[in-house]
């Protein structure tokens, strides 16, 4: 018997080691963010059969969450957020393309490299670019962005394809270990992929009329326009057309990161979701934190030997990312950090409360409980005057999360118990106010001032006779 003992007890370590070897102390990290990804728009999310497929594979060797959230329905916060472990407003970065990140916080770059990672960014969505100061802590930051936007000729942006290129062509060079940042702009409208040709007219779709603004409200956002379609269903085809050509280039990505070396961790998710219909709004985000612009698909593949953890219910955000990652490095996180690593093997954490905005509106999420209200009821935009058909009037409001995927209805706040949500919602407003920064009342040249009215980016007084649907509307902050 103690000789068998003797024989387990060996067995058990060799198993520890083995285990140990298998699972590096600095993994290759991978973190994709898809633009405008609705998540049950995939097929994994309770979306058409095969739409994702290569997104939705992630989970099925790893770990998927089936409520995850952004902190914003607009890129530039929500992805600062994301590499911070901040909310809105405490980095104080904006969609205007005029707002910048601190210096003084740490980035989940800025803190891998410090740990001896190598650090690369290939962003595909002008409101990444450099001068937001997002490239704190890489190595190589690749904003570069050849191909022009359909209907906003000032604008520019780069395909997924070319994209993927990129970050092919650094991480064949790198040594490791390493992280790598990949943001494909796709889907995000217009919805004609590259190489596409517009199709029919979808037989019975609802016809929307084209706005002059980019809002969606009761129509087509005029930078959604394609052609002489005019029909709801066939842009929501065109849509998943678009997300199955990123879904491709994803595949690729992976297909050969993981032929260069050992296989890297990949966590992928998105910074908000899109519109429509819902809340009269059409193709369009940046409105408000309703559902479907603020849950967001989040999947997690582990390196041999990695934790995974199948299907998790629990309410998870991007400012989980940069604590995750960091805590998968084998690094410290930094105090400031305001989320917390995802329970990636399953193992769900105590409960807690976190926040999602957007400008007018602030959302809490609780234990699966979803409570959404006006930050300020009552007060007038930040220019003093009435809020304008970009922020609409929207009640307060409840929705259970359930099992998923699909999302649930909302309920009038007024028949739900918000009494255990309310509280931590108004302590974070009263710890962090929203406020706008200097760079508002910043002078910027004519060429900027275009491209920021074209992006809906320009955060200024709103001419009082465009305050109507169809109006142009500089107050907006959508995109």
């Amino acid at each position: 018997m103690p000789a068998a003992r003797g024989l387990t007890l060996l067995g058990l370590v060799l198993l520890s080691w083995a285990t140990a070897c298998s699972q590096p102390a600095s993994p290759n990290l991978l973190l994709i963010t898809v633009d405008t990804l609705r998540a049950d728009r995939l097929s994994c999310y309770g979306g058409p059969g095969g739409v994702g497929r290569e997104i939705c594979a992630l989970g099925e060797s790893g770990t998927r969450f089936q409520w995850a959230f952004s902190t914003a329905a607009s890129t530039a916060p929500a992805m600062t957020s994301m590499l911070t472990s901040l909310y809105l407003p405490q980095h104080e970065v904006w969609q205007d393309m005029r707002s910048k990140l601190d210096p003084k916080f740490e980035t989940l770059a800025s803190e891998l490299k410090k740990g001896g990672y190598q650090t690369a960014a290939f962003v595909s969505n002008p409101v990444l670019w450099k001068e937001r100061q997002l490239d704190r802590g890489f190595d190589h930051y690749d904003d570069e962005m050849s191909r022009r936007e359909p209907g906003r000729p000032n604008l520019r942006e780069r395909a997924a394809a070319a994209t993927t290129d990129a970050a092919l062509a650094w991480a064949r060079e790198a040594t490791g270990p390493w992280f790598i940042w990949v943001h494909y702009q796709d889907p995000h409208g217009p919805y004609l992929p590259p190489g596409a040709t517009l199709p029919e007219e979808i037989e019975g779709s609802r016809k929307l009329r084209v706005l002059n603004d980019a809002s969606g409200f009761r129509g087509i956002p005029i930078y959604q326009k394609l052609a002489d379609l005019r029909g709801l269903q066939t842009y929501e085809e065109m849509y998943l057309a678009e997300i199955r050509y990123a879904d491709r280039q994803i595949g690729r990505l992976l297909r050969s990161l993981d032929s260069l070396g050992p296989r890297p961790g990949v966590l992928l998710t998105a910074d908000h979701g899109e519109a429509f219909g819902e809340d009269a709004f059409y193709m369009a985000h940046g409105h408000s934190p309703a559902l479907e612009l603020v849950r967001v698909p989040m999947l997690w593949r582990p390196p041999a030997g990695g934790p995974s953890g199948g299907l998790v219910r629990e309410s998870v955000s991007l400012v989980d990312v940069a604590p995750t990652l960091l805590h998968l490095a084998g690094l410290p996180i930094p105090g400031s950090f305001r989320g917390r690593s995802l329970p990636l093997d399953g193992s769900e954490g105590p409960a807690r409360v976190i926040f999602t905005e957007q400008m007018r509106f602030v959302a809490a999420i609780l234990e699966g409980r979803y409570y959404t209200r006006e930050r300020h009821p009552g007060s007038p935009n930040w220019n003093g005057g009435a809020w304008s058909h970009f922020y609409p009037d929207l009640p307060p409001r409840v929705a259970e999360l359930g099992r998923g995927p699909a999302l649930p209805p909302y309920v009038p706040a007024a028949e739900a118990d918000t009494s255990e949500i309310e509280p931590p919602l108004e302590a974070f407003l009263g710890a962090w106010p929203l406020r706008i920064g200097n760079w508002a009342r910043e002078e910027v040249s004519d060429e900027l001032r275009a491209q920021l009215h074209e992006l809906g980016y320009l955060l200024e007084p709103t001419p009082p006779e465009s305050d109507s649907p169809g109006g142009v509307d500089e107050e907006a902050e959508p995109r």
